[in-house]
C-alpha cells in the first residue's frame, strides 16, 4: 500500500545579530591624464588601471526590406549594369565598423549563359564583388575591415557591376535578408 501526503511547518526564530566588522580603509582615485588612473587607499594599497576598450555591439537588420531603394532600369528584376538595391540603417552607437555580414536570398532565373557581378558597397565604398550565376541561391558576404564612420547611419548597396548577357534571364534580390553590422 502506498500513502502520499504533504507536510507543512512554520519557520523557526531568527538568531542573534553578529558583531560589526572593521571599517574599510578610505580610497581615492587620481586621473594620471594619460588614460590611466591610480587608486590609493589609507592602508597603503595602490593600483593603477586604464580605460577599457568599448565592447562591440552587433546591430541586426533586415536587408533589403520594403522601403529600401530599388533602382531598376528596365523590368522588375536585376540584369543591367548599374541597377541596385540600397538601404540606410542607424546603429545604436559606434565610430568604427568592425564587420559587416550580409545574406540576401535570390529568386534566380539565370540560364547557363547568364551571370552578373554584384558589388557590395558600404557608405559608398566597394568592399566585395560577388558573381551571381545559374544556381546561385543567395549573396553571402562578410567584410572584416575596420571602417571608420562619420555618423551612426550606414548605407549598404548591392549594385550590378556587369550586365547579364541578352536572352539569359535575370534575378531578384528578395526582401528579408540579414544584415549584421558590428560597431565599436
Amino acid at each position: 500500500m502506498l500513502f502520499t501526503g504533504a507536510c507543512s511547518g512554520t519557520d523557526g526564530l531568527d538568531g542573534e545579530a553578529g558583531l560589526d566588522g572593521q571599517d574599510g580603509s578610505f580610497c581615492s582615485v587620481f586621473d594620471n591624464e594619460d588614460g590611466t588612473y591610480t587608486m590609493s587607499c589609507e592602508d597603503g594599497t595602490e593600483v593603477t588601471f586604464s580605460d577599457g576598450q568599448d565592447a562591440p555591439i552587433v546591430n541586426e537588420f533586415a536587408f533589403p526590406r520594403p522601403g529600401d531603394t530599388r533602382y531598376l532600369i528596365q523590368g522588375t528584376t536585376f540584369w543591367i549594369d548599374g541597377e541596385y538595391v540600397e538601404g540606410t540603417r542607424e546603429l545604436a552607437y559606434g565610430s568604427t565598423l568592425q564587420g559587416v555580414a550580409l545574406e540576401v536570398d535570390l529568386a534566380n532565373s539565370l540560364d547557363s549563359c547568364g551571370q552578373a557581378d554584384v558589388g557590395v558597397f558600404v557608405n559608398g565604398a566597394l568592399y566585395e564583388t560577388i558573381t551571381v550565376s545559374q544556381g546561385t541561391e543567395a549573396i553571402q558576404v562578410e567584410i572584416l575591415d575596420a571602417i571608420p564612420i562619420a555618423s551612426l547611419e550606414v548605407t549598404v548597396r548591392l549594385e550590378l557591376l556587369t550586365t547579364v548577357q541578352s536572352g539569359c534571364a535575370a534575378f531578384d534580390m528578395l526582401d528579408g535578408g540579414t544584415l549584421e553590422i558590428t560597431s565599436i
